[in-house]
C-alpha cells in the first residue's frame, strides 16, 4: 500500500498480486476520475448525502465513512462510529463542526479511497425567544410598526418583513400582501374586515440559513361601512299599518350603528320628497297624510372610522286599506288521472275582500315547492292532461291589491297517472285449432272507471311480428283455414287513446297437408306402384 498526497486529498491505493506463468505482476486498482461530493445544508436536524463520484472501473462496490471535524482542516477529522451509509443526519453534537466523508471503491483488483471536501460549519436555524409585535391602530390610512423580536443565532442585519392579511385570529389562513425590509405598513382600504400580522425572516450569522417568526394578528381592520345591496320595503304600505324596511347588506366592522330617516314623496322623484319628522327607526306607522303618497328611506351606517348613507327605492303608492288576508288555504279534489276533472272545493277563508273578486290560477308542480302556472288554466275546474302525468296539480287563489297581490295556495293532488294502466294482460283460455272458438280471460286495468273494452285479434309469425285479422274485434275468435301456419293473440284497451294490452301468442296452427294417392304403372310385363300427392309414372312406364 502506498500513500499519495495531492492537493491535500488523501488517495489510498491497494494493489493485488497475480501470478501468470509463474511471473508475478500488479493489477491496477479502481481510479477516481471525479471526486465525491456532499449535498445538503449543514444545519442541525437535516441530512447530508454523499455522491460517490466517478471511477475508472464499473464493477465496483463502495464503502462510506463519515467524519466530524473540529476545524476546517482535514487533520482535525475523526471517523464517526457506525456512520457508514450514504446519508448523515446532523445532530446538536455536530454544532459548529465540519463534516466530510470518505468513499472507498472496491473491485476484484483492489481498492482506492478518496475524500470529499469539508462542509460546514454546522449551524442551527435562528430561534425567536420573543415574537415580533405590531403596534398602531388597524384602520385604513394609519401606519403599523413591527418589532423584530428577540433571536438567538441571528445576524444583526438583513431582516425581511412579510406583512400578512388573515381571515381568522390565528395565522394559519393568511396571504402575503407585502414583502420588504421595512418594518412599517400603511393599512389599505382593501384590508377592511381582515386581520393583519407580520412574519419576520432573519438570517443566521453565516448567512446560509434563515429562521422566521410570526406576530399575533391585529383586531379586524376597521373600514368605513359600505353597502352592497340597497334597502327594500318588507311590508305592504297602507294607512294605519306599520311599514318596515330591510336596511340592505353592508360590509362593516367594529361597533356599527344604523340610522333611519323616512321621507314622504308626492311623486317618484327625489326632488318631491320631504323628511317625515320623528320617523327615524326601521319601522314607521303610516298616517292619513301618506295616502296616495310614496315613501322612501335613508339608511346610514356609522362605525368608529366613518359612515355612509344609502337610499331605498320608492315604495308603491300608499293604499287606504290593509291588504286582504288569507286565514285558511284553498282546497282541491279530484281523481289523479289524466282526463279527470279536478275541482276547487274551497277558495279558502279571506278577510278584506269579497270572494267574487278572487282570481284563480292552476299550477303544475314537480316537487312540493316547485310549481309553475299552467297557461290559460284560470277556470273553476281543471282537466288533467297527458303532460301532467308524473306531476301534481294545485290551485293558486289571488286576491288583487294595489301594491302587491296576495296569494294563497291549495293542497297538491296526488301524482297524476295515466287514465288507464294495464296491470294484467288478457289471457287465451284455449289452444288455437281450426274451427274451435277461443275465449279469453279479460285483463285488469288501473285508473278511471271502464265502460267499454275494445278488442283486436292478430295473426303472428312471432311475438314481435303480428298483423290484425280483419273484422276480428269481438271478445272471442274462431280460427279459420286462413290462420294455418300462424299463432293467434288478442289485444284489449279501455279507450281509443290507450295502447292495446296483448295476450301471449297461442300455439302455431298446423298447415294443411295434401292427401297422397297411389297409381300402378306398367312396362311390358313389369309393374310399379307410385305413391305421391301428384304421382307420375317413370319414363317408359304407362299408367295402368
Amino acid at each position: 500500500m502506498r500513500k499519495i498526497y495531492c492537493n491535500k486529498v488523501l488517495l489510498l491505493t491497494f494493489s493485488a498480486i497475480f501470478l501468470a506463468g509463474g511471473i508475478p505482476y500488479a493489477a491496477a486498482a479502481p481510479t477516481n476520475t471525479s471526486l465525491p461530493s456532499i449535498t445538503g445544508e449543514a444545519t442541525v436536524g437535516t441530512s447530508l448525502t454523499v455522491n460517490t463520484g466517478s471511477w475508472s472501473s464499473t464493477q465496483v462496490t463502495f464503502n462510506i465513512q463519515w467524519f466530524s471535524c473540529s476545524t476546517n482542516l482535514s487533520t482535525s477529522c475523526v471517523a464517526q462510529s457506525g456512520r457508514t451509509t450514504g446519508t448523515y443526519l446532523i445532530t446538536t453534537s455536530d454544532l459548529t463542526r465540519y463534516i466530510r466523508a470518505s468513499v472507498t471503491a472496491l473491485d476484484a483488483t483492489g481498492g482506492s479511497t478518496v475524500f470529499t471536501s469539508l462542509v460546514g460549519p454546522v449551524v442551527t436555524p435562528p430561534q425567536a425567544s420573543v415574537l415580533p409585535v405590531i403596534t398602531g391602530v388597524a384602520t385604513p390610512g394609519s401606519a403599523l410598526q413591527a418589532t423584530r423580536g428577540t433571536w438567538s443565532g441571528a445576524a444583526a442585519t438583513g431582516d425581511q418583513y412579510q406583512w400578512l392579511r388573515c381571515t381568522s385570529v390565528d395565522t394559519s389562513n393568511c396571504t402575503v400582501i407585502l414583502t420588504g425590509t421595512s418594518n412599517t405598513y400603511t393599512v389599505q382600504n382593501s384590508d377592511a374586515s381582515f386581520r393583519l400580522a407580520v412574519n419576520v425572516i432573519v438570517r443566521d450569522i453565516t448567512n446560509r440559513i434563515s429562521g422566521s417568526a410570526k406576530s399575533l394578528t391585529t383586531q379586524p381592520v376597521l373600514g368605513s361601512p359600505t353597502v352592497s345591496s340597497t334597502p327594500t320595503f318588507t311590508s305592504n304600505l297602507y294607512v294605519g299599518g306599520t311599514a318596515t324596511i330591510d336596511r340592505g347588506t353592508w360590509s362593516t366592522s367594529g361597533n356599527t350603528t344604523y340610522l333611519y330617516q323616512w321621507q314622504r314623496c308626492s311623486i317618484q322623484s327625489i326632488t318631491a320628497c320631504l323628511n317625515i319628522s320623528g320617523a327615524t327607526t326601521a319601522s314607521y306607522l303610516v298616517s292619513q297624510l301618506d295616502l296616495n303618497q310614496y315613501l322612501r328611506v335613508a339608511v346610514t351606517a356609522i362605525n368608529e372610522v366613518g359612515g355612509s348613507t344609502i337610499y331605498s327605492g320608492f315604495s308603491a303608492q300608499v293604499a287606504a286599506t290593509a291588504p286582504p288576508v288569507n286565514t285558511s288555504i284553498p282546497i282541491v279534489s279530484g281523481s289523479p288521472f289524466e282526463t279527470s276533472i279536478i275541482n276547487i272545493i274551497s277558495k279558502g277563508q279571506w278577510s278584506g275582500i269579497e270572494e267574487s273578486k278572487l282570481l284563480t290560477q292552476w299550477q303544475i308542480c314537480t316537487t312540493a315547492i316547485s310549481c309553475s302556472d299552467i297557461p290559460s288554466a284560470t277556470s273553476a275546474t281543471y282537466t288533467a292532461s297527458s303532460t301532467d302525468v308524473g306531476k301534481t296539480i294545485r290551485v293558486k287563489i289571488i286576491a288583487p291589491y294595489s301594491q302587491k297581490n296576495v296569494e294563497a295556495f291549495s293542497n297538491q293532488t296526488p301524482i297524476i297517472k295515466k287514465a288507464y294502466t294495464n296491470v294484467i294482460p288478457p289471457t287465451l283460455l284455449s289452444s288455437a285449432y281450426i274451427g274451435d272458438k277461443i275465449d279469453i280471460f279479460k285483463g285488469a286495468w288501473e285508473g278511471l272507471a271502464i265502460s267499454n273494452i275494445s278488442y283486436v285479434w292478430q295473426r303472428c309469425i312471432s311475438a314481435t311480428s303480428c298483423t290484425n285479422i280483419p273484422g276480428a274485434t269481438n271478445s272471442s275468435y274462431t280460427p279459420s283455414s286462413s290462420d294455418r301456419g300462424y299463432s293467434i293473440r288478442v289485444g284489449e284497451r279501455p279507450s281509443p287513446t290507450t295502447a292495446y294490452a296483448f295476450s301471449e301468442i297461442s300455439n302455431q296452427i298446423p298447415t294443411l297437408v295434401a292427401a297422397k294417392k297411389t297409381i300402378t304403372c306398367v312396362k311390358g310385363k313389369s309393374t310399379k306402384k307410385v305413391t305421391a300427392v301428384n304421382p307420375k309414372c317413370p319414363k317408359g312406364f304407362k299408367k295402368k
